[in-house]
C-alpha cells in the first residue's frame, strides 16, 4: 500500500467520523424537548441515517480529491522521466 492509500484510509476515517458527528448533533439540536417518545425514536433513527449519509458523502469527496492529487503527481513523475530520457538520447 502506498502513502496515498494510507492517507485515504486515515483521512476518510477522520472525515467520516467528523461529518457524522456534526450531522447527529444537528438532529439533536432541532429535536424539541416536548416531542413524544415515538417521534423521538423516529428522529433518532432518521438522525443516524442522515449522519451515515453525510459520512459517506464527505468520505467519497475526500477520497476523490486524494485520487486527483495522486494522479497529478504520477503525471508529473512521468513527464520528468520522459524529459530525462530525451536528454539522455540527445546526448548519445
Amino acid at each position: 500500500m502506498n502513502i496515498f492509500g494510507v492517507v485515504k484510509i486515515v483521512g476518510g476515517l477522520v472525515v467520516g467520523l467528523g461529518s457524522s458527528t456534526i450531522a447527529a448533533n444537528a438532529v439533536k439540536i432541532v429535536t424539541p424537548a416536548t416531542t413524544n417518545v415515538a417521534m423521538k425514536a423516529c428522529m433518532k433513527v432518521g438522525g443516524y441515517c442522515l449522519a451515515g449519509a453525510a459520512a459517506v458523502a464527505a468520505t467519497t469527496v475526500f477520497e476523490d480529491k486524494i485520487t486527483i492529487v495522486e494522479k497529478t503527481i504520477e503525471r508529473i513523475k512521468t513527464k520528468i522521466q520522459n524529459k530525462k530520457m530525451e536528454t539522455v538520447e540527445a546526448e548519445a
